[in-house]
């Protein structure tokens, strides 16, 4: 075994070989702890307003249920939250809430400016507001992310990168 290590050609294959076995490991262990700290931002930053946009919402449809609202456009607002729910991806969770703030408002509209609807308007914009906030330095986490996965030598390696791009909030 010593006379074996000794070969110049086999202590370069193990060196190339402990090399690629390095820079695989180490890409991965780089581009899953990027993407970690953008899954944490999304959900700390982006999914806890959406999440209240949705609690605001199904307050008013209770308020809307039991003051007489019409049925078709209380539906409405009830298909947005439920939209909004089963999104799956940030791009599709931005339009559903897009969606949601139209019908939002016009259950609102049609009861009025009692205290209740006032409560629910305020979480509901609070929520949006905290969005518009943290929308940005979000996608600017996902821009640097891709950025990364299109530098040099990650496109060659790509097939060993167990991390894909990760879709902005828009």
């Amino acid at each position: 075994m010593k006379k074996k290590l000794r070969n110049p050609k086999i202590a370069a294959l193990i060196m190339v070989v402990a090399l690629v076995a390095s820079l695989f490991i180490g890409l991965n262990v780089g581009f899953y702890s990027m993407k970690s700290d953008i899954n944490r931002t999304y959900q700390a930053r982006i999914q806890e307003p959406l999440d209240a946009r949705i609690e605001a919402a199904n307050g008013l449809v209770g308020l809307a249920e039991t003051n007489g609202v019409q049925e078709a456009v209380v539906q409405r607002l009830r298909e947005d939250v439920e939209a909004l729910k089963e999104a799956d991806s940030p791009s599709e969770q931005y339009d559903a809430n897009s969606l949601l703030t139209g019908s939002f408002n016009g259950v609102a509209e049609q009861l009025g400016d009692g205290s209740s609807v006032s409560t629910f308007r305020e979480d509901f914009e609070e929520a949006q507001s905290r969005l518009e906030l943290w929308q940005t330095s979000y996608n600017q986490q996902v821009d640097d992310y891709n950025a990364a996965m299109d530098t040099f030598p990650t496109p060659l390696l790509r097939w060993a990168i167990f991390s894909g791009s990760v879709e902005k909030f828009r």
